[in-house]
Parts: structure tokens; C-alpha cells; sequence
């Protein structure tokens, strides 16, 4: 079989994902400027010429009318932030492929890697499904595990999962070509769910024990927007953590024990002390030894 593709994202991994496959779209899809600063890691695909079409919803009328003028057989979904309403699901002749990382049916949903480090999990994955007009719902056509070592943080595991999807995409692509379309219907029964997660949430709580912290930090670093506290009334950015002990007692939740240089510290937290990595720019309060984070005056 020779199928026609066409490919839909807004992201750098998106993107990513496109330039190590052997397939030539007939169309590629992205969101239009105006979601710049919305999406993390916007990108376009000017290099596409005539195929790229930038749109504000892919459920547009106008985008349906490309999309049919394309002819596709199967349109390949890999970072929209949009759900494709059942008129855009019925126009690949074959249909509409997504990939969710995680192992479905479990952990539906969004932010999946930053839950996954939150919750602490060994391992993860990748799995490529048929688009429904549900959320993650459709049938699987294949998966991938990936594991989650200690010292992975929120960027480590992204690259681990774009690697894994690009291999199953390489794989699959020939299978599709062949005129197999794998689907394995999933088992609704065992599905759990994971919910959004906002800037705001990423504050720091130096009541939790370092373990938990360390988790918590390493989940929300790039290229999210960060955990963070505050000194007096500035706002402090954690970008990388270390447990330096997971049970000592020096100081108080949140107290600075030691200022290693202008943007490292040791802190004391609940049940152990972290050495953490900060962004502190334009702080009109120095950070000094035995100051406490997360306190206002």
C-alpha cells in the first residue's frame, strides 16, 4: 500500500517526532500564533511550505476542507491541546492515531510525566491508540514501557518517551503499510484517570519530608514552569533538587541551612534537608543562612 499521511502538533517534541519518520505528509497542522504563549514549546513548520496550515481550532470548518483536500488516510495526533470532534475523527479514511505517555488504560488524562514523578513510579510508557471522541479512550495499537530511574527528572523522562514513541511509530508505519491496522480495544474497567496541573500548584510545601520534595521538584522542572516558594515577597524558583539526608533535623520547615552560592542552598524540610538549585531574579531581599522560604512578613 503507498497510504497518505498527515500530521498534526504544536510543540518542539512534536516536531521532533515528524523529522525521524519516513513519511512526507500531504498536510501539517499547528496551532496559530495567537496560542504562543500558551503552549510550552511552541513551534511552527514554515520549512513545509504549502502542506503547513496554522489554524485555532483543528474542529474549524476551513480545516475540514484541507483535510479533505488532502485525501488522507490516516492523520498522525502527537501534541495537540485540543479534542477532535467526531467530523475531524471521520475524515481519514483510516483514522486519527494519538499517543498518550502512559500505559493505558491507566493514567488517562493530563500532565501523565509530572504525575508519574510525583507519584514516584519505576516505570512509565508510551501507547499509541485510535482517536474516539473520548479522552484516551480509543483502542490501543501498541505500547511501549519506559523506565523511570531515581535521578530522572521532568525533561529526562520527556526525552526517554519521544525516543520510545518515535520507535513505535517506526515500527508501526510498516505494519500499516502492509495493510495491518492493529486495535486492541481497552479495558474501561481498569482505567484511572490523572487531572490537569496549573503553574500555580507547583508551590513548595517545606512541611513534606525531603523525599516527597525531591519528587515534587524534580517532577515540575523544564521544561514546565517550576516548583517554587517565596522569600519575604519574592518569588523563588526551584529547579533542581537533591536529598542530602532524609532524616535530619537542623532547623525548621523551610529554613535555609547553609547558602552554598547566590543560587544553591541546603533547606531543611519537614523530615530531612535538600540541597536545592534556585532562580531568584530580581529579589529585592538577599536569601541569607537561617532565613526561612515560604514565609511572608
Amino acid at each position: 500500500m503507498s497510504l497518505r499521511y498527515g500530521y498534526v502538533g504544536s510543540t518542539e517534541v512534536s516536531k521532533q517526532i515528524l523529522s525521524q519518520l519516513n513519511i512526507d505528509p500531504e498536510i501539517v497542522i499547528s496551532f496559530s500564533d495567537a496560542e504562543r504563549d500558551r503552549i510550552s514549546g511552541f513551534t511552527t513548520y514554515s520549512e513545509y511550505g504549502d502542506q503547513w496550515l496554522q489554524v485555532d481550532s483543528i474542529n474549524e470548518e476551513r480545516v475540514h476542507r484541507r483535510l479533505r483536500e488532502a485525501n488522507l488516510d490516516i492523520l498522525f495526533v502527537m501534541a495537540w491541546q485540543e479534542l477532535l470532534d467526531t467530523k475531524t475523527l471521520n475524515i481519514p479514511s483510516i483514522g486519527c492515531i494519538g499517543r498518550h505517555l502512559s500505559l493505558l488504560p491507566k493514567r488517562r488524562g493530563r500532565a501523565p510525566v509530572a504525575w508519574a514523578l510525583i507519584h514516584r513510579l519505576d516505570k512509565t510508557g508510551v501507547t499509541l491508540f485510535w482517536l474516539d471522541e473520548g479522552v484516551d479512550s480509543g483502542d490501543i495499537i501498541d505500547q511501549q514501557s519506559v523506565p523511570i530511574t531515581f535521578d530522572d527528572e521532568a525533561h529526562d523522562l520527556h526525552n526517554k518517551l519521544t525516543n520510545a514513541t518515535v520507535d513505535l511509530l517506526n515500527n508501526t508505519i510498516p505494519t500499516f503499510e502492509s495493510g495491518v491496522f492493529p486495535r486492541e480495544p481497552q479495558d474501561h474497567t481498569e482505567a484511572t484517570y490523572t487531572h490537569p496541573r496549573r503553574p500555580d500548584m507547583g508551590l513548595i510545601d517545606w512541611q513534606k519530608s525531603a523525599m516527597r520534595l525531591y519528587d515534587f521538584i524534580r517532577a515540575q522542572t523544564h521544561p514546565y514552569p517550576g516548583a517554587f516558594t517565596y522569600h519575604k515577597m519574592d518569588k523563588v524558583t526551584v529547579w533542581h533538587a537533591s536529598v542530602e539526608d532524609s532524616t535530619a533535623f537542623r532547623g525548621q520547615p523551610g529554613e535555609i541551612l547553609k547558602r552554598v552560592s547566590e543560587n544553591e542552598l541546603y533547606v531543611q524540610t519537614g523530615s530531612g534537608t535538600l540541597y536545592v538549585e534556585i532562580e531568584h531574579n530580581n529579589g529585592n531581599h538577599p536569601i541569607k543562612e537561617g532565613n526561612v522560604l515560604g514565609c511572608l512578613p
